[in-house]
């Protein structure tokens, strides 16, 4: 229970590192203003979602697990 628990928080709060940065270059990269805009508006949630806990995006569904424990028999 408490790995699935951490492993969904972490999903929905953070950004790794790699992700992060191929978002930073693209909006360095970027010339269209809108798309520019757009990009500097998940970097911003991205640090906001991880300074205050809260989910990257609002609309993340739920997790359901399906767990079997013993041993099964067909």
């Amino acid at each position: 229970q408490q790995a699935v628990e951490s492993l969904c928080l972490r999903a929905n709060l953070y950004l790794s590192k790699d992700v992060y940065s191929v978002f930073y270059d693209a909006y360095i990269k970027e010339t269209n203003l809108r798309a520019k805009n757009v990009l500097s508006q998940i970097l911003i949630n991205a640090k906001l979602a991880a300074e205050f806990k809260r989910p990257l995006c609002q609309d993340t569904g739920i997790v359901v697990v399906f767990l079997v424990i013993g041993k099964m028999l067909f």
